[in-house]
Parts: C-alpha cells; structure tokens; sequence
C-alpha cells in the first residue's frame, strides 16, 4: 500500500489542519556501543618503572567492527584492591567497577585526568600500544 493509504488507515477520516505535516521514515537501528571484546596485558607480571608492558584489545561485536577506533588510558587501582594471577588470567579483589568518569568536562570532579587517568595511546585504528614503560 502507498503512503496515503497507510495514513489512511491509521487515522482514518480525521480532519486535518491545513499546515499539518506528515512524514514516514524507513526503521533504522542506532549504533549501540561495541560489546564482548577483551583486552590482554602482556607480559601479565613485571616490575613497575621497569618491564615494558603492551596492552591489546580485539574480539569486539559491532556493527561495524572494521570502522572501530582505539585509544587506552591507565588508572590506579584502588589500594585496597589486590591481584592474583592464575592460570595465565589476572583477578582483581574485590572486583574491578568502572568509576564515574566525565570524559568532556574538565571541570569536573570526575573529570578523568584529576580521577588520575593517563593517555597510553590516543585515538587510531590501531589496537594495541606500543610497548611501553608504564609509571
């Protein structure tokens, strides 16, 4: 059925202002946030200021996985946490949650660099870092 039809049927004989505007548009999904990739730290043990560490991520499910583009920042670990490697995977006691981070406004409390984030690499396709001494 063309559009008048359709229009038709939906608000049948409804009178309409003369200035009225009536649109259709094709569905369409919005892009959602990539999901389910991983990140992997290697080497998993080393000494801080001393072993050059990188840091990876792939796996991701997007729509347009091929599109993605990376950057990766470090933040402490609150000092009551503690790490445990096993079987070649790293744990975090308690569990790691993401902070509240404001990204844009730096004047914000929560703003990432005073929540003491550091830039290892900036946005790029890439999706690892180099190899890098981290402090």
């Amino acid at each position: 059925a063309d559009f008048s039809t359709k229009l038709a049927s939906v608000l049948g004989s409804a009178p309409f202002p003369e200035d009225a505007v009536v649109a259709e548009t094709i569905p369409f999904s919005v892009d959602a946030a990539p999901k389910d990739g991983v990140v992997v730290i290697t080497p998993l043990q080393g000494e801080e200021v001393r072993t050059k560490f990188k840091v990876a991520t792939g796996s991701w499910v997007d729509e347009e996985a091929d599109r993605l583009r990376y950057a990766f920042y470090l933040f402490k670990l609150d000092p009551s946490t503690t790490l445990s490697l096993s079987n070649d995977m790293l744990t975090a006691s308690p569990a790691f949650q993401m902070p509240a981070l404001d990204w844009d406004d730096a004047s914000s409390d929560k703003y990432w660099t005073k929540m003491g984030g550091l830039t290892l690499s900036g946005w790029s396709v890439a999706n690892e870092t180099p190899s890098a001494i981290l402090p």
